[in-house]
């Protein structure tokens, strides 16, 4: 399984870059809290490269699942890093992509940032 993605800023809007998807582009959107966290990531740079893993490790962010909704699951998250701070953003939504991505939806994952 991949473990590198990188995620892009096109006119305001966050993909995580798929050439392997063979849906709509617009799936590959990041919202409802995710864009956020990849714009606070970003340091103001249009790219984000992250590295995802379903093993425990040091890293600098965890997302814990929390409920299943419309097709992708709500995550609780949790920063490891004293130079990441998400102030107000508690939780965010992965989509169904997540389940191409891997293969369920997990209940834990691990997320470092790579740029």
């Amino acid at each position: 399984m991949r473990n590198t993605f990188n995620f892009e800023l096109d006119e305001k809007r966050w993909y995580v870059v798929l050439p392997e998807w063979e849906g709509d582009r617009g799936e590959l959107e990041m919202v409802a809290g995710a864009d956020v966290m990849l714009g606070i990531l970003s340091n103001g740079n249009k790219i984000v490269t992250l590295r995802l893993s379903l093993e425990p490790n040091p890293c600098d962010i965890t997302l814990h699942f929390d409920r299943e909704d419309g097709g992708g699951a709500w995550y609780s998250l949790a920063t490891n890093s004293d130079n990441i701070e998400f102030e107000n953003l508690h939780e965010i939504w992965l989509c169904h992509v997540t389940k191409f991505v891997f293969g369920e939806l997990p209940p834990r994952i691990f997320i470092n940032k790579l740029n």
